[in-house]
């Protein structure tokens, strides 16, 4: 009887959650009620129908009760041969919940670490000055307490590859005891922002509570240096700040960023610790252009690249991004259409090159857009 009022609450509860003209909306919001999973859930309705047509039958004709306490023992025995079923696939999901935890804490320590760069790309053309006035800044300056560096720029200009440089130069990371790199972003996350510092720093837990906590135990005491790339909004530095302990060890604190208002609000010291990165000049632009398109050396393709360069305004990320499509051009017709469609950099047609121009033009005070 006890496993007969079990299929029957089963099943009224499936009719009431799954079978209703308008499911609860925490239903939708979890996407459980895809065409698969529904399905599923209606075969299994039908199976715990099945199951209760002899007690149905029973009820109506008055079979006896020794026949009925027949069928009740075999369905004893379908439904304990059903959760055992049941617990192979709980052990199953959790398995999966598990590897699928395991797959997030990577892509948290894929963020943890600056992008990788190619040989070629190991100096950058026109940026020696500035590494080394933001060199002095993190590991020359005389203050000990923690102060926070700031690189101010427009997109495409080379914020996070001058930070990239920075924080794998050997002369910085000896300097410091540890070194941990975060990208924010546009729509930051908090957690992902503290797992990406974590990893960084070898936390290999899969406990994800006190995040918080465990970052500033980690830097507790040690000269540090730490990387937050692409801030876009106070919210993403003032979400992680505390973390970052000042014990007067001479730890900095490096934020890249393109918006004014947060490298006011973020930096230590504009005096100091504020650095604003230049456009390239006409020779660093034409340097840059060579290193990356190959066709240059002939003077037809030379005097038509020389104007492309010029419109690109000395902006690295627009003139790389014209360099490789003209690498893959192989007439010097084709270069003249290139350069005659270019009325300036923001007009490349590149998604990519597009997208970060665009954002970086929204956020010009309305004079500059002008």
């Amino acid at each position: 009887m006890v496993a007969c009022v079990a299929v029957l609450s089963l099943m009224r509860t499936l009719e009431l959650e799954f079978f209703q003209p308008r499911p609860r909306p925490i239903l939708q919001e979890l996407e459980l009620l895809i065409p698969f999973n529904k399905d599923l859930i209606q075969s299994l309705h039908q199976s715990l129908r099945f199951l209760m047509e002899p007690f149905d039958e029973n009820r109506i004709d008055g079979t006896a009760q020794r026949e009925s306490s027949c069928h009740s023992s075999k369905l004893r025995r379908i439904l304990q041969q059903a959760v055992e079923e049941i617990d192979g696939i709980k052990e199953g999901w959790v398995k999966i919940k598990n590897e699928d935890k395991l797959l997030r804490g990577r892509k948290a320590a894929d963020s943890s670490q600056p992008p990788a760069s190619s040989d070629s790309d190991n100096k950058m053309v026109g940026k020696d000055k500035e590494f080394e006035i933001i060199k002095e800044m993190l590991i020359r300056h005389s203050s000990a307490n923690r102060e926070v560096v700031l690189i101010k720029g427009m997109g495409g200009i080379g914020k996070t590859t001058l930070a990239r440089q920075l924080y794998r130069d050997r002369e910085i990371a000896s300097h410091f005891d540890t070194q941990t790199w975060c990208v924010a972003s546009q729509h930051h996350n908090k957690k992902q922002m503290l797992l990406a510092l974590l990893n960084s720093t070898g936390y290999s837990e899969s406990s994800y509570e006190d995040l918080e906590s465990k970052l500033y135990q980690r830097l507790k005491k040690q000269r540090y240096l730490v990387v937050i790339d692409d801030v876009w909004s106070n919210w993403a530095w003032n979400d992680v700040q505390s973390c970052f302990p000042d014990d007067g060890c001479g730890s900095r604190v490096l934020i890249t960023t393109h918006l004014e208002e947060v490298a006011s609000s973020t930096c230590s010291n504009k005096e100091s610790f504020y650095h604003k990165m230049s456009f390239l000049n006409q020779s660093e632009s034409w340097e840059l252009f060579r290193k990356k398109a190959y066709k240059v050396g002939d003077d037809k393709f030379e005097m038509i690249g020389k104007q492309i360069v010029e419109k690109c305004d000395g902006l690295p990320l627009a003139i790389v991004m014209v360099a490789g499509l003209l690498s893959k051009l192989n007439t010097v017709d084709h270069w003249k259409d290139i350069a005659e469609s270019l009325n300036s950099f923001a007009t490349i047609i590149d998604d990519e090159c597009s997208t970060i121009l665009s954002f970086s033009y929204n956020h010009l005070s309305p004079n500059l857009k002008a």
